[in-house]
């Protein structure tokens, strides 16, 4: 039985396919951009792509007052592993 197969049991078939060709794209290619999709990505966000980190500070800065600095929030980077523990007040 596939990976796809296997995810259509606990997922809509939708997610199953999406799921699928967007691993099956990253084993092929790799998570690299050429300058145009960072291009297009830029243009669809209104500004260049940042890094997870970058991301991670501004909302602990927008989220001073409304989370305690000491908050832990738990983050998965990759959907298949266990999500990590991050301290927001470490990020300030």
């Amino acid at each position: 039985m596939s990976w796809e197969q296997q995810m259509r049991a606990n997922a809509p078939t939708w997610l199953a396919l999406d799921l699928r060709m967007m691993f099956q794209g990253h084993f092929e290619r790799g998570f690299a951009s050429t300058n145009t999709d960072v291009e297009r990505f830029a243009n669809l966000l209104g500004h260049a792509p940042r890094t997870y980190d970058s991301f991670a500070t501004e909302m602990a800065k927008a989220s001073e007052g409304v989370i305690a600095q000491d908050a832990i929030i738990r983050v998965a980077l990759n959907p298949m592993e266990e999500s990590v523990p991050i301290r927001l007040g470490h990020l300030q």
